[in-house]
């Protein structure tokens, strides 16, 4: 069945159920404690979930969390809240092997969550390194920097994310047989995001 004909089926059908997932992270620089808030909210007919993370962005640990059931299908749910303060000064970036240790302490949509808090703070922390040590004469959001069009300042960009072992070759995009050699050496000279973190440990 062709992606129009999928589209066609579902134009005049009320929807069975709907589950939404919507993540933000915010960046505190100028705090005496450089530091990130993840928010990360569930909703669906039975559920209305925040989960709040704050990040110690020189340890990468949880220095703070809280969680708000606003709506949830049974009054046991929010018994389980109070099993997860364990999160406590663990790595964000593990936090998703981070679990209660019996699951009849959990909570199911608590652990998707946190999931979705860590994925949505992988990808907002590359932006954020790359905001703040990426050469603005590269940058493709900074065309008022430098003579480079903008095609090439992405492909250049594009070039510098895979250089970084997790990203290499984790998508056709980051394909390093797509690689260009003398993009490669432009890319090569700028610290990779990995580079970056560990400096700013250090700092």
């Amino acid at each position: 069945m062709s992606l129009v004909n999928l589209k066609n089926k579902i134009q005049n059908v009320v929807r069975s159920f709907e589950r939404r997932y919507e993540s933000h992270v915010f960046f505190f620089p100028e705090d005496e404690i450089e530091n990130s808030v993840i928010q990360v909210t569930m909703i669906d007919a039975y559920h209305d979930m925040n989960l709040y993370l704050q990040v110690d962005l020189k340890t990468l640990k949880i220095s703070d969390i809280g969680i708000e059931e606003n709506r949830v299908p049974y009054s046991s749910c929010p018994m389980a809240i109070s099993n997860y303060d364990f999160l406590l000064d663990k790595s964000i970036l593990k936090l998703s092997k981070e679990k209660p240790e019996q699951k009849i302490h959990s909570c199911l949509h608590i652990n998707e969550l946190i999931d979705e808090a860590v994925r949505a703070f992988n990808a907002a922390y590359g932006f954020f390194m790359k905001e703040k040590n990426y050469p603005k004469e590269y940058n493709e959001e900074k065309m008022f920097e430098g003579k480079l069009n903008r095609e090439t300042r992405r492909e250049i960009a594009r070039h510098w994310w895979m250089k970084d072992p997790r990203i290499k070759n984790s998508c056709h995009s980051f394909n390093t047989e797509s690689k260009d050699i003398e993009l490669e050496k432009i890319a090569k000279e700028i610290p990779s995001f990995t580079e970056m973190i560990l400096k700013s440990k250090k700092n």
